[in-house]
């Protein structure tokens, strides 16, 4: 059922504008170097330039199946305070691409059942709280 879900809530939702601006196009937690609790380095530029501002955002505060963190939306609640671009960002759209990648991520990996329970579950948490909203 979640899969018909969404599936229609992906085609109902498709974004009609790109927000450009300049993004580092893998933002995410493998691409940063810390050092006393501090970041001090970002790597990984190459896919940098004009790129989806929410989608860059989405990409950024998506839990991997290697993460052991930004599991709870609490978690995304506090990463997102730190995250300045989206002063100017359309929250439904970083949610509809939240919603695209795990919908991708959720057939990546198909020997860690652990994360894909996980996965299946913030989708389904994800497109009920849609559903109540657009019935």
């Amino acid at each position: 059922m979640y899969y018909d879900l969404r599936n229609d809530y992906l085609i109902k939702n498709k974004p009609d504008k790109v927000n450009e601006c300049f993004c580092h196009g893998d933002f995410h937690y493998a691409n940063i170097l810390w050092r006393n609790k501090k970041i001090v380095a970002v790597l990984d530029w190459e896919l940098s330039g004009l790129g989806n501002r929410e989608f860059d955002i989405a990409w950024a505060i998506i839990n991997r199946s290697s993460q052991s963190f930004l599991k709870t939306q609490a978690e995304v609640d506090e990463f997102i305070k730190g995250y300045k671009s989206l002063q100017n960002c359309d929250k439904n759209l970083v949610e509809y691409y939240m919603i695209l990648i795990y919908s991708h991520f959720i057939s990546l990996d198909k020997k860690n059942l652990e994360y894909k329970k996980f996965v299946k579950q913030v989708l389904k948490e994800k497109l009920k709280f849609w559903r109540k909203n657009n019935e």
